[in-house]
């Protein structure tokens, strides 16, 4: 999920929107993402013609200050934060990420008793 801050601005001071980059957080604790939103937004660019700033800051901090409008987005997160309290954090509804997590088993005798990860 991509959320936009109605409170933020496009990066530079300059006023032309050609030379301005958009400024996104993202966590800073998740190096695969990161390395995987990075080169979305590197793709994102070259066919838009817009530019991406993206800083890693820890999760909560990247919440408040793209919510603040520090910020122009958070570049990756969860569905539901407006609800979590961040009302300026508009959703985009395109997936930027899907995870799905898969377990591997040599045998098949735990079927049926799994059915979230405390019962792994």
């Amino acid at each position: 999920m991509l959320a936009l801050s109605n409170s933020g601005s496009w990066g530079a001071a300059t006023g032309n929107a050609e030379n301005s980059a958009l400024t996104m957080t993202m966590p800073n604790n998740e190096p695969l993402i990161s390395e995987y939103m990075r080169a979305i937004y590197r793709e994102i660019g070259k066919r838009t013609g817009l530019a991406f700033n993206l800083i890693a800051l820890p999760k909560k901090r990247a919440l408040v200050t793209a919510n603040a409008g520090l910020d122009g987005g958070v570049a990756s997160r969860v569905i539901g934060l407006e609800a979590a309290g961040y009302p300026n954090l508009i959703r985009v509804k395109v997936p930027v990420l899907r995870v799905q997590h898969v377990i591997f088993a040599k045998s098949n005798n735990f079927a049926g008793k799994i059915d979230n990860l405390d019962s792994l």
